[in-house]
């Protein structure tokens, strides 16, 4: 039996402990149904489509004691593309995992194409275990750090990108984390996250203190995943009425000339009962100065492992939510990288339909140099956020 067989028998036997857990009744049920209409634009019009994607999740919690819970969430997602190009990328972030399931259910072969396809993904499977001195988690979970609302240097595990409509919950990576606190709002975390085969290269461990002092909560971070090192600092406070932060991120690489620095600095301050406001400074070492040099991305370490997608090395965003009536919310935030001059708007707003339902619209646009058409049917990149597809988005979402 090799090792993607055991795995996923020990995930098939932990499903089977969930479900025998159903006759329980300690026994807690909830989930989603999502549905989300996109239309794509991309620069110059020859690659627009349209997709629909309908997640829906099941989730459920046992409960034998109070310190002792086992928890599970899968979710099944039919999908429709038109035309269909290259949506093997439509869960292409579980890169910490052990092994997993097959993502497409349809077809059933990975050559096949077609307008409809249905995925899935075990996405929480794992225990938790609070003891007298400390917290354990085991099995598949959601990882996520950093105070920073835009970009967070020092979450490299699962990150989101900006543009990503559904993102309530982090993807679910295999990992033993175990919390020791140190006093009410203090704490040690460490923990091994596994990815595929358990190999090394493939896998990240990690120490976490969190400490508050004088007002202000301190963590820092040193993690060693896939062989390069992580050291971070995490810093937010509040002051005057304001909410402060400062996260920051160096990534030690084996190719030393590859090392580079992220960092984030932003404040935040409610300015009614209905205005929130927030900006956010983003320095990204490994990116460039000029567009034309953003090719050179390509061949670095940092953005072959998904860890960068951001392309230039300076960027600024401000963010405003407000409350246009008690069940209407509307979001706008648009993000600039200073460098080329280009801008991603975002719009967006959210109606409370019912007690568990929300309807909602958006898009993202930008605004900048267009790529050039060169001879040969290439083209060459004049601005980052110019190059940027748009998109139009509607949503529906209901809680169970």
């Amino acid at each position: 039996m090799n090792r993607r067989i055991k795995y996923q028998a020990v995930m098939l036997a932990i499903s089977l402990l969930m479900s025998a857990a159903c006759l329980a009744v300690q026994l807690e049920f909830g989930g989603y149904a999502k549905s989300f209409l996109i239309f794509q634009h991309t620069p110059g019009g020859s690659r627009d489509r349209w997709t629909l994607t309908n997640p829906w999740e099941f989730k459920a919690s046992y409960i034998p004691q109070d310190h002792l819970s086992f928890n599970l969430s899968y979710i099944v997602s039919p999908h429709w593309e038109s035309p269909m190009s290259g949506i093997e990328t439509f869960y292409s972030s579980r890169q910490y995992r052990v092994s997993d399931l097959k993502s497409r259910l349809i077809p059933d072969s990975p050559s096949a194409a077609g307008n409809l396809s249905l995925w899935h993904n075990l996405d929480r499977a794992y225990v938790r275990l609070s003891l007298r001195w400390t917290d354990i988690f085991v099995g598949r979970q959601p990882i996520a750090w950093g105070s920073a609302r835009f970009i967070n240097p020092t979450d490299v595990i699962a990150p989101y990108g900006f543009q990503e409509l559904d993102t309530e919950d982090r993807i679910g990576v295999d990992a033993v984390r175990i919390n020791y606190p140190l006093g009410q709002l203090s704490e040690v975390g460490l923990g091994y996250i596994s990815g595929k085969d358990f190999k090394p290269q493939n896998s990240a461990t990690y120490l976490r203190p969190k400490v508050y002092l004088l007002k202000t909560d301190l963590a820092f971070t040193l993690m060693e995943f896939k062989k390069h090192r992580l050291y971070g600092i995490d810093i937010s406070r509040s002051l005057g009425g304001a909410g402060l932060w400062l996260e920051a991120g160096y990534i030690d690489f084996e190719e030393a000339s590859e090392d580079a620095l992220r960092l984030s600095a932003g404040a935040d301050y409610r300015l009614s009962d209905r205005i929130y406001a927030f900006g956010e400074y983003h320095f990204n070492g490994f990116g460039e100065l000029e567009a034309s040099s953003y090719i050179k991305n390509c061949a670095k370490q940092a953005y072959s492992e998904n860890v960068v997608y951001l392309m230039a090395k300076n960027y600024f965003t401000v963010g405003l939510n407000y409350q246009l009536t008690p069940l209407l919310n509307s979001g706008t935030q648009p993000i600039m990288n200073i460098d080329d001059r280009s801008v991603v708007l975002s719009q967006q707003f959210d109606y409370n339909l019912t007690q568990n339902s929300y309807l909602s619209c958006g898009f993202y646009t930008g605004l900048g140099q267009v790529p050039e058409i060169i001879l040969g049917g290439g083209s060459v990149i004049r601005s980052e956020f110019g190059s940027y597809s748009d998109i139009y988005f509607a949503s529906y979402r209901i809680y169970f």
